[in-house]
């Protein structure tokens, strides 16, 4: 069997890098070598400083197929530079995501100006890597893919890269197919991913409007083993540099292919992300008195998610478009991404209108957390960075311990929290005065709020309500009728519990306040003056329930 001594890969960033550096460690006894025209990138990879951006196949700008189609011109100068160097037997493998039959294109080039002495063969090998976690992806795979041509010199080809993943991956988990078999599979799980938060996200529009939990709801659909619970997380919508893209293509491939209703029924996936993100930024702007303009607005978090600083397609890119357009003040802050790349992807014509002045005027990017929280009329983060989950669950305890057990402090998160952790983390801190409760929906009350218990049987007041039909709505009410336990002898009579007492008075005048945190939404301390970091530091400290730790984002 044909075995691979040398590995050359084209192209050094997210997945060539990573791929072939893993492949080195596996394979000890192949020479691994990885080359790309930007000549600075390869002095990062050699270098403590490693990149952490690259262009992958892009979109076309131009022509037919603008804005949805691959373009492939980079693809086929490779393609025409490895004929033009190359001699003996060589197999050409495609990694990076490519439209169905691109193969094709490279073999066709291959063909019209083939050598005597060389033998090429084109393989299919998507990946299947998430940023932030690419090098455990690639060791711990679901799968590996490979597909290439059915013909003996294909499947010797097919064989010889499956000895090469064999070093670490259990052949179980190798998948072979034929090369269009491969390129569409890369397509459909990118469509289906990006499906399946689209979906979620338009349950929790419809979850905020009837006062359903999506949580709830996506936990209990999630435990259905023929749909699962991953992916069904509600947010912003999705971002980065693959789903938007390759959605995108596969729409443009069904209209080419005269598949109107299916290039349709995707095209909806990529109208609901957009949807949803002009939907955030309206309750942003309705929280604040239907206008932002002149206000100071925290934006923490602005890489597509966690643990990158990949800005390609971010909703925070987004988001910020449409609060600017409203005049808003935009203070930005994400650990990770440099403030160049910030001001360039807001600097971009679609975003800024033609405008970079704009963007000088209306936003500043901080690399303190400190400063760009500091008198702000509102907190959106976008980013579900774990240093800022651990700060408002700390901090905010902190502040209801400080005023004292009689305090009502309120937490409003949304239905696009960044998890179950924060609301389960602030519940253990009930008894300190901190009163979880979703946000105000329109629609029917939900069944049971959370503030509201029923009181004790014995104290209950009877009310003969039985001639009095209880409207549909109060039968979700806290305070719906309940049945008294029928005895012998007694008519049938309903127990209708008393209202609930009061909340007890805040401290002071002044004494509610209303964050906006996004996708946590936090209510709670004072509204007529915004809260610095020192106050919030000094009101902590009075608390002393906790240690908040000093580089802690308040």
């Amino acid at each position: 069997m044909f075995k691979i001594k040398r590995i050359c890969c084209i192209g050094a960033g997210y997945v060539g890098g990573p791929t072939c550096s893993v492949i080195a460690q596996m394979c000890p006894e192949i020479t691994v070598t990885v080359v790309d025209v930007n000549e600075s990138r390869i002095k990062a990879w050699n270098s403590d400083t490693l990149p952490i951006y690259e262009v992958n196949t892009p979109t076309k700008t131009y022509g037919m197929g603008k804005g949805r189609a691959a373009d492939l011109k980079f693809i086929e100068s490779c393609a025409r530079q490895i004929v033009e160097v190359s001699d003996g037997y060589k197999i050409v493998t495609e990694k990076s995501t490519v439209p169905v039959r691109a193969a094709e294109s490279i073999r066709r080039i291959f063909d019209a100006n083939t050598k005597p002495s060389l033998n090429l063969q084109v393989l299919s090998n998507p990946e299947f890597l998430a940023e932030g976690t690419a090098v455990r992806d690639l060791k711990e795979p679901d799968r590996v893919l490979i597909g290439g041509d059915e013909t003996p010199e294909g499947q010797r080809a097919i064989r010889a890269l499956c000895a090469v993943y064999e070093h670490w991956v259990p052949k179980s988990r190798i998948i072979t197919t034929n090369t269009w078999s491969s390129e569409l599979s890369k397509l459909a799980a990118n469509a289906f991913l990006a499906q399946r938060i689209s979906s979620i996200n338009s349950i929790s529009a419809l979850c905020e409007a009837t006062g359903a939990d999506v949580e709830e709801v996506a936990k209990a659909i999630g435990m259905d083993q023929r749909i699962g619970s991953k992916f069904l997380k509600a947010s912003v919508g999705f971002g980065g540099s693959c789903f938007q893209k390759d959605v995108l293509n596969l729409v443009y491939l069904c209209e080419a292919l005269n598949l109107p209703e299916v290039a349709s029924y995707w095209q909806q996936v990529i109208d609901m992300n957009e949807y949803q993100r002009r939907r955030f930024a309206c309750r942003i702007i309705d929280c604040l008195f239907n206008t932002v303009t002149g206000k100071k607005i925290a934006l923490l978090g602005f890489s597509f998610k966690k643990d990158t600083g990949d800005t390609r397609e971010s909703s925070s890119i987004y988001i910020s478009k449409y609060l600017m357009d409203e005049g808003a003040k935009l203070f930005i802050y994400d650990p990770k991404v440099l403030k160049e790349q910030i001001i360039h992807d807001l600097s971009q014509p679609s975003i800024s209108e033609d405008n970079p002045q704009r963007v000088s005027e209306l936003v500043t990017v901080t690399r303190d957390p400190y400063e760009a929280c500091q008198s702000a009329h509102a907190l959106v983060i976008c980013t579900e960075w774990d240093m800022f989950r651990v700060t408002i669950t700390f901090t905010f305890c902190y502040v209801a311990s400080s005023f004292g057990e009689h305090t009502r402090f309120h937490v409003v998160i949304s239905d696009a929290a960044t998890g179950a952790g924060l609301r389960e983390d602030l519940q253990e801190d009930a008894e300190a005065g901190v009163h979880i409760r979703r946000p105000p929906r329109a629609g029917p009350p939900p069944r049971r709020a959370a503030e509201h218990r029923l009181p004790d049987r014995d104290h209950w007041k009877e009310s003969d309500l039985c001639t009095n039909p209880v409207h549909p709505c109060d039968r979700r009410s806290s305070h719906r009728p309940h049945r008294a336990p029928h005895q012998e002898g007694q008519s049938l009579k309903l127990i209708l519990p008393p209202p609930p007492p009061p909340p007890p008075p805040l401290h002071g005048a002044h004494s509610s306040c209303q964050l906006l945190i996004s996708p946590a939404e936090v209510e709670g301390l004072n509204s007529s003056q915004h809260l610095s970091a020192g106050e919030i530091k000094r009101l902590a400290a009075l608390g002393g329930r906790l240690k908040v730790a000093e580089d802690q984002i308040f």
